[in-house]
């Protein structure tokens, strides 16, 4: 009696859940960004650098509204709109750091304060990331 009881809990919690549901127009948005997940990571390598962690990934959507919106990329800049949970300061230079030394990010210093670091995306960097992003505009 205990373990018929039990699993007829356990349905009537699932039912309760299940009945919010996720509306089914969004069947192809989810599987387009589980296969996008799937698939490239290791086809764009600027893609895959950027998932490895949600620190990463927070940096390369900043990094693109900053490009797309035609913003200097300045680490204190990217740094203020980064919520503490993405990482440390520490932890945010160090994937610039990493960045750099892949190539998909260009670091120069600002002419007007010498102290302050501008990083530009490389040409491969955007050539990467014009064709993900196109994945999603079909």
């Amino acid at each position: 009696m205990g373990k018929l009881h039990s699993i007829s809990k356990s349905i009537e919690m699932h039912d309760k859940h299940v009945s919010k549901g996720i509306h089914g127009d969004n069947t192809d948005i989810v599987r387009l960004l589980k296969q996008d997940f799937l698939d490239n990571n290791d086809k764009y390598k600027v893609i895959g650098f950027f998932r490895k962690s949600p620190g990463h990934y927070f940096l390369l959507l900043t990094i693109l509204e900053h490009v797309i919106d035609h913003q200097p990329i300045k680490f204190e800049t990217i740094l203020r709109s980064m919520p503490d949970k993405f990482g440390s300061r520490s932890k945010i230079f160090q994937i610039f750091k990493e960045a750099v030394e892949e190539e998909y990010l260009l670091k120069r210093k600002n002419f007007k304060d010498g102290r302050e670091q501008i990083y530009y995306p490389s040409d491969f960097f955007i050539d990467q990331c014009n064709q993900w992003l196109n994945i999603f505009n079909k």
